[in-house]
């Protein structure tokens, strides 16, 4: 095969399956089912109206067509199998109700982390990792800061700087400006200046005892 068309058999490989094919990749999406759970287990207090804890799952699509809707369904994953929601002392989910939600919300989760995951051979915009974000304040500020309170980088084949999986979030955004407000207070001085104070030495009242032990400690030796 000539150079040029292995080339061209690289990079027509290395295309996403939705240019190739000319399809959009499907999203995630939990069947409307399973909105009867919402009713019965969770509405009385995440609706529109009670929000409690902040959280509003009445207007939470069922499609996961974006990060936000994507890291909601991944809550709800994690509270419902960890058995915290629903509370207990709140009526819980048969059995059967709960590995057939945890089932299809699962499988959907991944066909939604493929969709969002794939920039369609565009370069996507990320944020700044553990590592770097550490690294640019210092070269900015000259101070050091700790990022574990950022979250997790995902280690996407290997490496920490890959686009895709350095995705943001307004949660995270907010971690991120918490950090810079604690390295500005450790790179500014807002305490009343230092008085200037001038001192004025002879270089020979501190060099020529030295100089003279030197020597008297040569001529011992």
């Amino acid at each position: 095969m000539k150079p040029i068309l292995i080339c061209r058999a690289i990079c027509f490989f290395a295309l996403p399956l939705s240019i190739l094919t000319g399809e959009e990749m499907p999203h995630g999406v939990m069947p409307d089912k399973h909105f009867s759970v919402f009713e019965k287990y969770c509405l009385d207090c995440h609706d529109a109206a009670t929000e409690k804890g902040g959280v509003n799952l009445e207007d939470l699509s069922f499609n996961m067509d974006s990060l936000e809707a994507a890291e909601m369904w991944q809550k709800v994953l994690n509270v419902t199998n960890s058995g915290e929601m629903p509370p207990e002392d709140k009526t819980q989910l048969t059995a059967e109700e709960k590995t057939d939600f945890l089932s299809d919300l699962s499988n959907q989760l991944v066909i939604a982390r493929d969709a969002l995951s794939d920039s369609g051979g565009v370069i996507t915009m990320r944020r700044l990792n553990r590592r770097e974000y550490e690294n640019t304040i210092e070269s900015l500020l000259g101070v050091k800061i700790n990022a574990e309170d950022l979250p997790d980088d995902a280690n996407s084949g290997g490496f920490d700087t890959s686009g895709s999986a350095l995705f943001f979030s307004s949660d995270q955004f907010e971690q991120y400006i918490k950090i810079a407000k604690l390295a500005l207070d450790k790179a500014i001085v807002s305490e009343e200046k230092p008085k200037n104070r001038k001192v004025r030495t002879e270089v020979e009242t501190y060099a020529t005892p030295r100089i003279i032990k030197v020597a008297k400690s040569l001529q011992e030796s």
